[in-house]
């Protein structure tokens, strides 16, 4: 009998199994959910610092120490922007909750950059 099954026969006849049905449905959907993706960032930029999602989810921007931040398309895995212009290392990377085409940096000098990618 499989573990479900199992769960599902105690709830039946009124075993308290609530924790094992969780952990059953938890384990399925964490297995059949997650894709194995991988993203190599270049080795000029030596060190990530920040991440953030475009509020689609379609893209992914990045701070490095290189002082760039790289935004990506999250399905293609490739690198469509890399922006530069900061003093020193981008420290956070952060997407507009509603637009998906405006980014803003800052580093660690205090500049705040707003960057449209159209």
């Amino acid at each position: 009998m499989s573990n479900l099954t199992y769960c599902l026969a105690g709830r039946e006849y009124g075993c308290f199994v609530q924790r094992k049905i969780e952990k059953v449905l938890e384990k399925k959907v964490a297995v059949n959910s997650t894709l194995e993706l991988s993203y190599q960032v270049p080795l000029t930029a030596r060190s990530t610092f920040s991440i953030g999602f475009s509020p689609d989810r379609r893209k992914i921007a990045t701070s490095h120490g290189d002082h760039s931040v790289r935004i990506s398309d999250c399905i293609k895995m490739k690198t469509e922007h890399v922006l530069k212009g900061h003093s020193r290392t981008p420290w956070c990377v952060e997407f507009h909750p509603k637009i998906n085409s405006l980014l803003a940096s800052g580093c660690l000098s205090g500049q705040v950059f707003i960057w449209n990618l159209d």
